[in-house]
């Protein structure tokens, strides 16, 4: 008898519940978000900032969300980075926390609420503390996984953020060039 491969039983796992994150989650609140973002920034046409914020490894996938916004022309920051500067009402923060009840996220949310600022919710289904600060929200089914912590969460945020990168791209009518023009040369 042969024994099972255990890396790709363990890519397997991956697979088949990415796959199944992606099946679902709703397009109609893709669709929104996207709406939403296009509507605020016209875009790219108007001086909206854009401020992304997660903690832990919600941060490092807030972090590349906010790279794709950079590449689309964007005016875009990362919390807690030296040269963020202030919200105002004008701004739009997006917030990525899988428990939706992270004190640090929650505090940041309630600044941008307090300046009138257009709050994104990004964290796994059910009603949370974040979905009750936010404008609107994109949820991430991200249950019942056997990866370790919030893995599947933070997978699906990327993969779905991708998708809603690419319903920008076609709205805002930007070239493969302008967006690797705005890539960092700094490799």
């Amino acid at each position: 008898m042969r024994s099972v491969n255990p890396a790709k039983a363990s890519l397997q796992i991956v697979m088949d519940e990415t796959s199944r994150l992606m099946r679902d989650s709703a397009p109609s609140q893709l669709e929104a978000v996207a709406a939403l973002c296009l509507a605020i920034s016209k875009g790219g046409k108007t001086g909206t900032r854009w401020f992304f914020s997660g903690q832990g490894r919600s941060g490092l996938v807030a972090q590349m969300v906010a790279m794709r916004f950079m590449h689309l022309g964007l005016n875009t920051h990362f919390i807690g980075e030296a040269s963020a500067p202030s919200i105002q009402p004008e701004d739009v923060l997006i917030l990525i926390s899988g428990s939706g009840a992270t004190h640090v996220t929650l505090h940041y949310g309630e600044i941008a609420r307090d300046v009138g600022a257009k709050i994104i919710a990004i964290t796994c289904a059910g009603e949370n503390a974040l979905q009750k600060l936010s404008d609107i929200t994109l949820e991430i089914p991200a249950s019942d996984s056997r990866q370790f912590a919030g893995s599947l969460f933070e997978q699906g945020v990327l993969l779905t953020c991708d998708a809603l990168f690419a319903e920008l791209v076609k709205e805002f009518e930007v070239s493969e060039a302008e967006m690797a023009h705005r890539h960092t040369n700094f490799q």
